[in-house]
């Protein structure tokens, strides 16, 4: 058997006794990020250091080399400003759920409110729902009404336009007998004028049934013109008070200040508009109810 040498063997337990320090001296590389830093070259850096200095995390993804430390500026960036914006969003929402109080009970399915005890939240809030469908009603008829006005008006007028022809008509009619008449006179026993005279005599006859006909269906139409005037000046008369109804309605089943924003909100749970919106935000703003 040989003997190791002495050297050889200091060598090797020296040379053990070394290799974590040469290990813990060797970097450490993330294949993810080299992948990505390969992919996206100097791109990744451009993006992480402008983006994430907005945001506080821009210094370091700056100071940073590559893609790599692009690539982690860029995220903390984002993350910083989805979070901000996220909390940004949850306050409104808090702050309007905040403002609408009792009125958030406008939740309810339509067959809650439609079972609801009427001095009940919901059963306030379903009133005040069919009175905005009232307004919506309202300006409907109001619209049908002046589309009906408006119709009648232009019948009228053509009525009249056939009054006025049929009048020029038979003065000349008229006209013409007198003188076909007095020319009969002159030869009692000329055929052709008596044919004439009998014909202006019929024409005019028929002229004065048609314009007879014409000034009943104008006076029969002016009296419903004037029936559906005075429907829309009730209609408009009752639309007049009707943002004073629902903002009334409304403040029975709130416990807080009403605001435009608010009335807007609960319209928009329940699925309605308003047909007076501009009404009632004027008579909402600033108020207290």
């Amino acid at each position: 058997m040989q003997t190791k040498s002495p050297s050889l063997f200091l060598l090797a337990v020296l040379g053990l006794s070394a290799a974590p320090l040469l290990l813990d001296r060797v970097p450490q590389i993330d294949v993810g990020a080299a992948a990505y830093a390969r992919n996206d070259g100097g791109k990744g850096g451009g993006n992480g250091g402008g983006k994430s200095s907005d945001h506080g995390g821009g210094h370091s993804s700056s100071n940073s080399a590559g893609g790599v430390g692009g690539e982690r500026g860029n995220a903390f960036g984002h993350e910083k400003a989805s979070a901000k914006g996220g909390n940004s969003l949850g306050n409104s929402r808090g702050e309007l759920a905040s403002s609408l109080g009792a009125l958030n009970a406008a939740h309810a399915s339509v067959t809650a409110r439609q079972h609801a005890a009427p001095n009940s939240r919901v059963g306030r809030i379903a009133a005040y729902e069919s009175i905005v469908g009232e307004g919506v009603a309202l300006a409907g008829d109001i619209d049908t009404l002046n589309s009906d006005i408006d119709q009648m008006q232009q019948d009228m007028e053509g009525l009249q336009t056939q009054a006025t022809t049929l009048e020029g008509d038979l003065e000349a009619a008229r006209s013409e007998l007198q003188e076909a008449s007095a020319a009969l006179e002159r030869e009692q026993q000329n055929t052709e004028l008596q044919a004439q005279v009998a014909a202006l005599e019929a024409g005019i006859e028929t002229m004065n049934q048609e314009l007879a006909q014409i000034s009943a269906e104008i006076t029969t139409m002016n009296g419903e013109l004037e029936s559906k005037q005075a429907e829309l000046a009730d209609a408009e008369q009752a639309l007049d008070g009707q943002a004073e109804r629902e903002v009334s309605a409304l403040a029975e089943a709130a416990n807080k200040q009403l605001s435009a924003e608010v009335v807007g909100a609960v319209n928009d749970m329940l699925g309605i508009a308003s047909a007076v919106e501009a009404d009632v935000t004027a008579a909402v703003d600033g108020s207290t109810l």
